[in-house]
């Protein structure tokens, strides 16, 4: 299952050369819950299975990716420790007020 990771990110196309550009996509930083849950992560896991475990939606890989600082891969070293944000509501109504002011 291929996920879009460019779902949230503005696209800007220049006229003259049709050439696409990304705009930068800024996540939220998101702070430590009680609600947290933690999880020990099993060989072939990846940001966007576990949201859609998690969340129902695979979309919402970057709310654990951010969580943990994690910004250059899908995929988790079999055994790593992540924080599961259970509460994302900040998290979503950061992003949507960046983008709707762009």
């Amino acid at each position: 299952m291929g996920v879009d990771r460019y779902a949230n990110t503005e696209v800007v196309k220049e006229t003259s050369t049709g050439k696409r550009n990304y705009m930068t996509t800024i996540f939220p930083v998101i702070p430590v819950a009680d609600s947290d849950v933690y999880i020990i992560t099993r060989d072939g896991d990846r940001l966007d299975s576990l949201a859609h475990r998690v969340y129902g939606d695979s979309t919402l890989w970057w709310v654990i990716a951010s969580a943990n600082g994690i910004s250059d891969s899908f995929f988790i070293t079999p055994g790593t420790k992540l924080r599961v944000p259970t509460d994302i509501q900040f998290a979503l109504s950061y992003v949507r007020t960046i983008n709707d002011t762009r």
